[in-house]
C-alpha cells in the first residue's frame, strides 16, 4: 500500500494540513468548546433558579455570600439561638436584630411575635447607615 506525497496535502484555513474535506483537529477544539459553554450555560442557569426560593433577595451578593446567608437564614427558621449566630439587636430599634454573614455584610431582621423574619442582607457599609436610622 503506498502513502500519499505531502504535495497533494490541502492546507485549510486553520494552517492545518491533511487530506480531508475539513480540519478534523479544529472540528474537535470547536466540539468540544461547545460543550463546555453549554455546561457552562446550564450551571449558570441553575444558579439562578435556586433564587426562586429564597425569601431574601440574594442576587446582587457573591457565591459564598449567598450559601452563608442561606444557611444562616435556615439556621434561624430552625431556632438556633441567637447568640450562636453572634446576632445583636440595634440601639434605636430594639425589633430590628443584625446578624454578620461573613466578613463584610449583615442579615438584618425583624424580631416579632411570629419569630424572626429576615428582612435584608446588605454590605456592612450599607448597615452602617441603618444602625443610625433605623427603619
Amino acid at each position: 500500500m503506498s502513502r500519499r506525497s505531502r504535495r497533494h496535502r490541502k492546507r485549510f484555513g486553520c494552517g492545518h494540513r491533511g487530506f480531508g474535506a475539513y480540519c478534523h483537529c479544529c472540528a474537535e477544539a470547536k466540539a468540544r468548546k461547545e460543550v463546555t459553554v453549554l455546561a457552562r450555560r446550564e450551571k449558570r442557569l441553575e444558579w439562578l433558579r435556586s433564587f426562586e426560593g429564597d425569601g431574601v433577595e440574594l442576587r446582587h451578593l457573591p457565591r459564598k455570600v449567598v450559601e452563608k446567608a442561606r444557611q444562616v437564614i435556615a439556621d434561624l427558621g430552625n431556632g438556633v439561638s441567637l447568640a450562636v449566630l453572634r446576632g445583636k439587636r440595634l440601639r434605636g430599634d430594639r425589633t430590628l436584630v443584625r446578624v454578620p454573614v461573613g466578613y463584610r455584610y449583615r442579615l438584618l431582621c425583624r424580631w416579632g411575635d411570629d419569630g424572626i423574619v429576615p428582612l435584608r442582607v446588605m454590605s456592612h457599609e450599607a448597615y452602617n447607615r441603618v444602625a443610625r436610622h433605623p427603619m
